[in-house]
């Protein structure tokens, strides 16, 4: 199973650092905000205040992103559109952390600052954007998923702290169609995965919903997924011994391309029916 094997110990310890916050800001990747959201999160909430952060907004489509927004707040829940590198989003965070506190609302004296936490799954932006919010390199960040390896306080400001806790996946993330985007994206290192099959995926995905990224960037592909790689490793000069075409290289350098935003802003989930 590629779940961490400190998922219930992290649970339990988000359980237990809740009666210490005022509010939770849940960080998600506004391209795939269904799947990177934690699935146990309304459970383990409870009534404690929280703000869904659609973080990365600037690789994913902003129309999309929108209809997001409207479908959480459907659902009664407050949601926000970040972005960890312009800045986009932080004021709106920082200014719920202070109006949702309980403290606020009841105008008891502040006997220390006010308290958030912030959650969310590997490699969502999580450390970037605390980092934004403190304005310095105050939070551990990385490439790879799972950096954040435990919990940290973070000043904000001198009325406001922030509770970082390590990132963990839930067991009820195990879909294809969900694992299938954390790969996509990075949520998975790409050692637990075979990348040509999930760039062959992604492929199919993109083939649908935004040829357009496709042929500005790799030029007219063929339709079949592996077919489409080795035009890709060829086009991109990904060449094995004797002239062959390295797909594996080619399937990295596509999900690389995805993951930076080279392709365009593209969502890869748009909100529906289902519940969240």
């Amino acid at each position: 199973m590629w779940y961490p094997s400190h998922v219930a110990r992290a649970k339990k310890e988000i359980r237990q650092n809740l009666r210490l916050v005022d509010v939770v800001f849940e960080i998600v990747d506004a391209r795939i905000p269904r799947s990177s959201r934690i699935a146990a999160m309304k459970q383990l909430l409870g009534q404690k205040q929280s703000v869904i952060a659609l973080n990365k907004a600037d690789l994913a489509d902003p129309a999309v992103t929108s209809r997001w927004v409207q479908h959480f707040a459907e659902l009664g829940h407050e949601a926000t559109v970040v972005n960890a590198k312009t800045g986009q989003g932080v004021p709106e965070l920082i200014a719920r952390a202070r109006t949702g506190s309980q403290r606020a609302s009841t105008g008891q004296r502040r006997l220390r600052p006010y308290r958030a936490m912030a959650v969310g799954i590997p490699n969502v932006g999580k450390s970037s954007l605390l980092n934004r919010l403190a304005g310095r390199r105050s939070a551990r960040t990385g490439e790879r998923p799972g950096i954040t390896r435990g919990r940290q306080w973070i000043r904000v400001a001198e009325d406001l702290e922030l509770l970082d806790m390590p990132g963990i996946l839930w067991p009820e993330h195990a879909t294809d169609e969900a694992t299938d985007l954390l790969c996509i994206t990075g949520a998975l290192p790409d050692e637990t995965f075979d990348v040509e099959v999930v760039a062959s995926r992604l492929l199919g995905r993109l083939g649908g919903t935004a040829p357009e990224a496709l042929t500005e960037r790799y030029g007219v592909l063929p339709g079949a997924p592996e077919e489409a790689l080795t035009a890709i490793a060829r086009q991109r000069g990904l060449l094995a011994t004797g002239g062959v075409p390295d797909t594996k290289r080619a399937a990295q350098a596509l999900l690389a391309d995805f993951r930076s935003g080279r392709l365009g802003r593209v969502s890869l989930e748009e909100p529906d029916d289902e519940l969240v």
